[in-house]
């Protein structure tokens, strides 16, 4: 159990199943995901709440850090909504299936979020990158599989870890950060992201699959198998420095992964905004978007 709105209860792998209770029936929104809300926790202030039988979560906003509120579910949204109004001027990260519940729609003001929006891809299409929509990307993972054909390049999937692999992935995950000029905050916080996950890998449902070049990591993709329709991806770096088009080999072998596991599509979360992984989501051809809107009351 949770606690009861306006009380909050702290978040914490031991209510992993209550979350995911409030979540499974809905399309995998990456906010309202126990993985991704207990990765990015870094500070402990994320909590959860129930109102009218819907999930609440207050957590710092990723970019700001400012306190935002949220909420999942169909039970008595428009009531739900005003009761969480009174508490915070905007609500933000609602999913388009609480939109659509709201009955009393013109005395609030909603916005897309597109900064927020999910990218949905087909599993099916990303594993096979057939076609003239993946002709780029098909060509670089070729380019990449053949270029190292001559040497040591070895995929591994991973559903358990050691501590050797979790101390390679965080050494790869610095260098990534070096390479790329990450902002020294910004790396101390997604690094404790990923430990997050790694501390708590044996209960979550997640594989990681790492690509080895002469028995050096050179890439990693942490991912969780949702149900037989839907997987996601929380984490996917890679050195590409020394190898040109690792990327688009690294998702293509994760694809065959994931559908081998039987899912039809595959999550990557939002792009806040970004410009660069902005494009490089569209580049991937997405299938659809999972939409969300701030709502706040109309002045």
């Amino acid at each position: 159990m949770i606690a009861k709105y306006p009380k909050f209860s702290k978040l914490s792998i031991e209510i992993k199943a209550v979350i995911t209770k409030y979540s499974k029936n809905f399309e995998p929104y990456s906010d309202f995901n126990f993985t991704s809300l207990l990765a990015w926790d870094t500070d402990g202030k994320t909590e959860v709440s129930d109102l009218n039988g819907n999930l609440i979560i207050k957590l710092p906003d990723y970019t700001t850090g400012k306190t935002i509120y949220s909420i999942l579910g169909n039970n008595n949204v428009s009531q739900s909504i005003d009761t969480l109004l009174e508490k915070t001027a905007e609500i933000n990260l609602v999913p388009e299936v609480v939109i659509e519940q709201i009955t009393d729609a013109k005395k609030l003001r909603v916005r897309q979020d597109r900064d927020n929006f999910d990218y949905i891809y087909s599993v099916g299409r990303l594993a096979r990158m057939s076609g003239k929509d993946y002709k780029k990307k098909r060509n670089k993972a070729n380019t990449f599989f053949k270029a190292h054909s001559d040497i040591e390049l070895v995929v591994k999937n991973h559903k358990k870890l050691t501590p050797e692999s979790v101390k390679q992935i965080i050494e790869l995950d610095k260098s990534w950060s070096k390479q790329t000029n990450q902002p020294a905050k910004d790396a101390k916080f997604e690094r404790q992201a990923i430990k997050n996950i790694l501390d708590n890998f044996s209960k979550l449902n997640c594989f990681i699959t790492t690509i080895h070049v002469n028995d050096s990591l050179q890439a990693f993709s942490i991912n969780e198998i949702i149900d037989q329709k839907y997987a996601i991806c929380h984490f996917e770096k890679a050195l590409k420095i020394h190898h040109q088009h690792i990327y688009a080999f690294l998702v293509r072998e994760v694809a065959k992964v994931i559908h081998a596991y039987g899912c039809q599509f595959v999550n990557w979360e939002q792009d806040l905004g970004i410009a660069g992984i902005r494009k490089s989501k569209m580049s991937y051809n997405p299938t659809k978007m999972l939409k969300k809107y701030t709502v706040s009351k109309k002045v």
